[in-house]
């Protein structure tokens, strides 16, 4: 995360370099408002897309909600997230308010091997949780979280 280096690396940059101007106040106060800017709008990226994420997992946890209901009315998981409405969902919202739109969606596969061989062959919720390819997965029958294996 771009911002998240910036907050490590950056402000400090910017902080030293106010300092070395403390001599010269307008060019002190001048360098200390630029450290102050970058900052706070590193900060609010970092909260926002944080923000964004656990949004993503509620959403998901909803998602995973109804195809639990769904397998207890029809006695298997859905074939697809479409199966899932209007009975189920009212709509398949989003994973994610950010990011490129590909990368916002939550994707359902009825073998989660068709997705990475290491997953085992069975229904997977999967969606982007931090670009480029820091996946989440859900296994319906583990009933738990895998990280990008």
């Amino acid at each position: 995360m771009p911002s998240g280096v910036f907050l490590v690396i950056g402000t400090p940059i910017l902080l030293v370099r106010a300092m070395i101007a403390l001599r010269n106040r307008r060019l002190f106060r001048r360098r200390l408002a630029s450290f102050g800017i970058y900052f706070a709008v590193a900060a609010a990226v970092v909260a926002l897309v944080r923000e964004d994420r656990a949004a993503a997992r509620l959403r998901a946890n909803h998602v995973i909600a109804a195809c639990e209901a769904y397998r207890k009315t029809h006695g298997a998981y859905p074939r697809a997230l479409t199966d899932l409405v209007p009975h189920n969902l009212p709509a398949i919202p989003r994973a994610r308010d950010l990011g490129i739109a590909g990368d916002r969606d939550f994707e359902y596969f009825e073998r989660g091997r068709s997705v990475l061989s290491s997953l085992p062959d069975s229904p997977v919720l999967v969606y982007i949780a931090a670009v480029p390819s820091g996946r989440s997965f859900y296994v319906f029958e583990e009933k738990r979280w895998v990280a990008d294996p």
